[in-house]
């Protein structure tokens, strides 16, 4: 059985379950973010992915980019046709 996708956050993309399990360190609270599946873009200079992350113990959101994340970014947009 699959779990229910969360609500598209702003800037939301793609959602994908490959995306979930992902993990980091909340930058309010310090306690564990997980990935809520949701690929963002960010426009700017140079437009780039970024996965949403919730925290488990504050409730904050918002979009993290880390280098070692993206193989499995571009096998994600990949897949939905979007690279």
């Amino acid at each position: 059985m699959q779990s229910p996708r969360p609500p598209q956050p702003e800037g939301g993309i793609l959602y994908s379950e490959r995306l979930l399990g992902l993990q980091a360190e909340c930058p309010v609270c310090s306690g564990p973010e997980q990935s809520t599946g949701w690929l963002l873009e960010r426009e700017g200079g140079n437009s780039r992915w970024y996965i949403d992350l919730k925290c488990a113990d504050c409730g904050s959101r918002g979009g993290t980019w880390r280098l070692e994340w993206l193989p499995l970014i571009q096998d994600v947009l990949k897949a939905a046709g979007l690279s």
